[in-house]
């Protein structure tokens, strides 16, 4: 009779990849630093406080088995939470200090709106432990007792550094494609220098595998033998096809196991009878030391069919006898506790006296990638490095002095500390700590190339529009881009003297400019929300020919979706202060509508042909436009970054003065662009003008503009 689950009341529950789980979460119902870090593919198994999802991280792209503990309303069970997450934080500790080709790594582990997670290698195409040792498994022999040589070397490899892994069992054992055994599941073990999460008197484990240390709840006891004791388990299997110690009830397995009595292996598998013996031994003192210690055994069996040397002495010393292992449980369990103290004579040594140099990140590093590169220079005598940040620990090795690791991040402000670990002692050195900031960005931000993107975080009042390369002025609700720093050309020298500036290349610095003008709609909110009175649109109309309706031949009255005009320069930078914009300078205008390449126009470096689309609306009827259009009517016509009706429609003040022979400075402003009513000549981005800051004009708007 197999006996489900574990005595510990406050375990989490194992982890079994079963074929029938539960169907795969949607990615929508997990949390969003979560999301955003990886893309969920499918489940990999479910227990009783958690799921196990296959995912991809999407970061390195690589695969992860994501833990994530919930119950079955999707969240921490509140009983247990405070110790549900103090063991998954361990856990994830404790495996990222493990380094070695038979445990399974961990990539990351933390806590995402209040679920914590870890985040596994994919161990792809795995069976376990258990397929191999059940029926119908692994028929030879000497493979299964090798496949459990390796379970004990991994071990060993815990055990040299302090760890303890109490739950050693055919489940937590995964087999890989290429038939390399991995231990997984730490969840429940021991480690020096860590708090313990059970109280002494219970019992940790899984009861076919359990020590009697672990039966009796003596964690005092607890040691690497406590593995051993399950890896002696693990080996009868292999050797026998059956357990040593079953029973009914708990009550009369927990017995067996505590009496030590089991009959010995025979036939071909005679030779491990020492190795059996020594291994579930009830005092922890008379088994194997460690993990390592047993593998050696296993080592020379599987060279030449008898255990190593020490086991065979230690055998004939014992004579073996099965019925005389009855030792008392009192004595087993002062043996144990000797075994625990530590050796006498050795000295403490001292720790590592210098920190780590890091060399990335920089303190205040702000990013918007789901993941961080953290490297740098190790200290004389480190062996590893671990790095914590917001909940995630990773360990590295040092390899030549210099480690480096990825690290997840949450959005929001981290801090990461940076700490090595002595090779010698296996303590701490001093800690380095670096604060960063992840910056919440959408998918097409990260997809352009860093020199395309703003600074972040954003200004003030700007968010991400849904569509690429568009962000938003929350206060108006004007449509922006954004245009990188660089050397842009400006001028040219076909034209007369003041009408453009000096040919050259200018050095400018980013900023945020308007796709379209501003429109009658905006400036009449504006109007409304400071109290102004709005000036009439009055295109077509004049003093001698007052504005009468179109159909009167008196003008037109342009609609909210058309660019506001008669616009004084001082209303216009009122509505720019109000709005958090600004006129750009000339230099940035003509930037924007030229682009990176300089050319004639913002389409191109020729005018429109017949036979091209309408690019603009200018002088005549052939553009479907007798006066102002829509804005954004002419999308053939956009500049390189985006930017609509930079070649007419209206000309557009910028806040450059305009220097006139007789006029007082700032009497005039320059304007660009062209209008409705003028010719291609002077809606060429590079042409320039002067308007009286004091006189309307219905061929004269704006649009804003903001630096980062």
């Amino acid at each position: 009779m197999h006996h489900a689950g574990v005595i510990d009341p406050t375990d989490h529950g194992s982890w079994a990849l079963t074929p029938d789980a539960a169907p795969a979460p949607r990615a929508a119902g997990l949390p969003a630093g979560l999301r955003e870090a990886y893309e969920v593919e499918g489940e990999l198994g479910r227990g009783a406080m958690g799921v196990v999802l296959r995912a991809r991280e999407r970061g390195t792209g690589r695969r992860v088995a994501l833990k994530l503990v919930v119950a079955a309303g999707g969240r921490v069970d509140p009983a247990r939470a405070a110790r549900t997450r103090e063991r998954f934080r361990r856990e994830g500790e404790i495996t990222a200090s493990l380094r070695h080709p038979g445990i399974v790594r961990v990539h990351a582990a933390g806590e995402a709106e209040g679920v914590p997670f870890l985040a596994y290698e994919l161990v792809e195409g795995s069976r376990t432990l258990e397929d191999v040792l059940g029926r119908g498994g692994e028929p030879d022999l000497a493979r299964r007792v090798a496949l459990v040589r390796d379970v004990a070397r991994a071990l060993g490899h815990a055990h040299a550094r302090g760890v303890v892994h109490r739950d050693v069992k055919p489940s937590n054992v995964l087999i890989d494609a290429e038939g390399r055994v991995r231990v997984a599941d730490f969840g429940l073990a021991l480690a020096q220098g860590l708090e313990r999460l059970t109280a002494t008197g219970a019992a940790v484990g899984t009861p076919y595998y359990m020590a009697p240390e672990q039966v009796a709840g003596q964690r005092d006891a607890y040691g690497p033998p406590t593995d051993v004791w399950a890896l002696g388990v693990l080996l009868y299997q292999a050797a026998t096809g059956r357990l040593p110690f079953d029973g009914e009830t708990l009550t009369e397995l927990t017995g067996k196991i505590l009496s030590g009595r089991h009959p010995a292996p025979g036939g071909p598998a005679a030779g491990l009878a020492p190795v059996v013996a020594r291994a579930l031994r009830v005092a922890p003192g008379e088994r194997h030391p460690d993990g390592e210690a047993f593998a050696q055994d296993l080592d020379a069996w599987l060279a030449g069919g008898a255990a190593g040397g020490e086991t065979l002495a230690w055998s004939r010393r014992r004579r073996l006898r099965p019925g005389a292992v009855a030792a008392g449980l009192l004595v087993a369990l002062a043996l144990a506790a000797a075994v625990a103290l530590p050796r006498g004579g050795e000295e403490a040594r001292p720790g590592l006296a210098l920190p780590v140099v890091l060399e990335a990140p920089a303190d205040g590093h702000e990013t918007f990638e789901p993941t961080l590169e953290v490297r740098g220079r190790a200290p004389v005598g480190a062996a590893s490095v671990v790095v914590r940040a917001g909940g995630a620990v990773v360990r590295t090795a040092v390899r030549d002095g210099g480690f480096g690791a990825r690290v997840p991040l949450l959005p929001g402000t981290t801090e990461v500390d940076v700490e090595p670990i002595d090779g010698a002692t296996g303590r701490p050195g001093p800690a380095v700590r670096r604060t960063v900031r992840r910056l919440e960005a959408p998918p097409w931000l990260r997809a352009l190339a860093p020199a395309a993107r703003p600074p972040l975080p954003l200004p003030e009042g700007v968010r991400f529009a849904d569509a690429p390369e568009r962000y938003v002025n929350e206060r108006d609700g004007s449509l922006l881009a954004w245009v990188p720093p660089g050397a842009y050309v400006v001028g040219t020298d076909d034209m007369h003297a003041g009408q453009s500036l000096t040919p050259g290349r200018r050095d400018l610095a980013g900023f945020f400019i308007g796709i379209h003008e501003v429109t009658w709609g905006q400036w009449r909110r504006f109007c409304a929300a400071t109290g102004r009175a709005s000036h009439r649109a009055f295109i077509g109309a004049s003093a001698a020919r007052p504005f009468a309706g179109a159909a009167a031949g008196g003008g037109f009255e342009p609609g909210d979706d058309h660019p506001v005009h008669g616009v004084l320069w001082d209303e216009a930078a009122a509505y720019c202060a109000w709005a958090g914009l600004r006129l750009p300078s000339e230099l940035e205008w003509e930037a924007a509508a030229r682009g990176p390449r300089g050319d004639e126009y913002p389409w191109g470096h020729r005018p429109p042909g017949p036979d091209d689309p309408a690019l603009c609306n200018v002088e005549g009827a052939a553009d479907g436009f007798i006066y102002s259009a829509p804005v954004g009517s002419f999308p053939a016509g956009a500049s390189p970054f985006g930017c609509l009706d930079m070649a007419g429609n209206v000309w557009e003040w910028t806040a450059d003065d305009f220097a006139a022979t007789g006029e007082p400075p700032g009497a005039r402003r320059v304007m660009r662009g062209g209008g409705w009513d003028e010719g291609i000549y002077y809606a060429r981005p590079s042409y320039r003008d002067g308007a009286r800051t004091g006189q309307r004009s219905e061929m004269l708007g704006f649009r804003g503009c903001r630096s980062p």
